[in-house]
């Protein structure tokens, strides 16, 4: 188990880091010009595409086992990592509370995010059910 929460952090750490990047220039140069949802509509899958690609990288690199248990580990402490970060930058970069972070989740692109962040924590798994390990 060791391996796959060691796994989940490097595969938060690459898909993060990524997702910030794209974050940042969707809400500066792309939802002005066309909307909340046209800028989720073009970060999303790229995001989503880069987290396949990043999993199947470490779970080659780091020989995480195509059991179950240990592809949900590493995808479930990926998630819980990134909605730390995500509430930590809400909370400190943006100067939101931690009442506002919450509530905006109540609102369809902050949902749309989750749905992209379950199924970015279900990477691993998926990986191991629908790709046939060579």
């Amino acid at each position: 188990m060791k391996l796959a929460v060691r796994a989940g952090l490097f595969y938060f750490i690459l898909v993060f880091a990524a997702a910030f990047v794209l974050g940042a220039v969707r809400v500066r140069l792309i939802n002005p010009n066309f909307g909340e949802a046209v800028g989720l509509a073009i970060e999303l899958p790229v995001i989503l595409i880069w987290a396949w690609v990043a999993c199947r990288w470490l779970v080659r690199r780091m020989r995480v086992s195509t059991a179950t248990a240990p592809r949900l580990v590493m995808g479930a402490v990926a998630l819980l990592l990134v909605l730390v970060a995500e509430t930590l930058v809400g909370v400190l970069g943006m100067d939101q509370t931690l009442h506002q972070h919450f509530a905006a989740y109540g609102d369809m692109p902050t949902l749309l995010g989750l749905a992209a962040q379950i199924c970015f924590a279900a990477m691993p798994w998926l990986r191991a059910k629908i790709v046939t390990p060579r």
